[in-house]
């Protein structure tokens, strides 16, 4: 029993032997793999897309409107400048104990109706101050504010008469400095402008003869009671010399021979006639012999202001200081 089953055993041992040893000429060996190494590699990102907007508004220019020029409005923030020209402080200031005007004149002391003077000034103690000028009832008229010292040209008036006057005011109404200036106004000549306004008041009457002969472009007269000769060429203008005629001088000159129809002037005309430059030019030959005639003549054009001779037929002749003749209606 016990032999049988020994036998039985190693016969299992056999078959499990035999089983095993075939498996094992079947089965691959396994050869384990080198694990891979972890190599990080970056993937490039998708580039992007330019999307373009078709909801977005295109802009539109604004364009400012014009500026029209007008008064100039306060600023809300900062400062804004002051023209020079514009010297209208809203406050002045005074610096105490020093206000005073230092001058204020004039490049002249007479001046005629329609001239233009000249203004000098300077004051101390303000920055500012202002200059009237008076009217006639001795009211302030137009004005100018100015700096504290400077110069400024002013037309006087045409209609001005006597004179005329500005005021230099410093400081203010309750504390200020003031000084007149007065320029009195004059003729032409120099001589004081009559109460009417003008330089025609009446003047000095003469009475005297009077010699006169006309002439291609003008006319010669000689004025006994001034012992002067005054040459009025056509067109307005004249001159005048005194008369060096003396007697025994030869009374004209020979070797002159005048065109036919005209006459070589003689006595004092001649002798002006021929040694006066440009008076021969100007005035031509003489159409007619002189004649002489008592008349009233009044002022004397030749030291200033205005006369005038009453030819024979009583026109009026008028010559002024001016360089200036004309013919006046009787």
């Amino acid at each position: 029993m016990d032999g049988v089953k020994g036998r039985t055993v190693l016969v299992i041992l056999a078959a499990l032997v035999s089983f095993l040893t075939g498996c094992s000429a079947a089965v691959e060996p396994v050869v384990p793999t080198v694990r891979p190494t972890l190599t990080p590699s970056l993937s490039p990102f998708p580039s992007p897309t330019r999307i373009q907007p078709t909801d977005i508004p295109t802009p539109t220019r604004i364009t400012p409107p014009t500026v029209t020029p007008g008064p100039s409005p306060t600023p809300l923030l900062g400062f804004a400048p002051t023209p020079q020209f514009m010297l209208t402080p809203t406050e002045q200031v005074i610096i105490p104990g020093t206000l005073r005007i230092e001058y204020f004149a004039s490049d002249v002391e007479t001046a005629q109706p329609g001239a233009t003077v000249t203004l000098y000034w300077a004051v101390r103690g303000v920055e500012l101050a202002t200059i009237y000028r008076i009217s006639a009832e001795g009211n302030r008229g137009q004005s100018w504010s100015v700096a504290r010292a400077g110069s400024l040209q002013v037309r006087i008036a045409a209609e001005a008469v006597s004179e005329v006057q500005f005021l230099l005011l410093a400081g203010t109404d309750a504390s200020n400095v003031n000084q007149t200036l007065s320029i009195r106004l004059v003729c032409p000549d120099g001589s004081p402008i009559n109460p009417e306004g003008d330089c025609t008041a009446p003047l000095a009457i003469t009475p005297g003869l009077v010699a006169q002969q006309p002439f291609q472009q003008g006319l010669m007269l000689w004025i006994q009671s001034q012992q002067r000769i005054y040459v009025l060429y056509d067109g307005g203008e004249w001159d005048s010399f005194p008369d060096q005629f003396q007697e025994g001088q030869p009374e004209s000159d020979p070797s002159i021979n005048p065109p036919q129809g005209v006459l070589q002037p003689i006595r004092g005309f001649g002798l002006v006639w021929r040694t006066q430059a440009g008076v021969r030019d100007r005035v031509g030959w003489a159409t007619g012999g002189e004649f002489s005639f008592a008349s009233d003549v009044q002022g004397n054009a030749s030291v200033g202001g205005r006369m005038t001779i009453r030819e024979q037929d009583g026109t009026v002749l008028e010559i002024t200081n001016g360089g200036t003749w004309r013919r006046i209606s009787p």
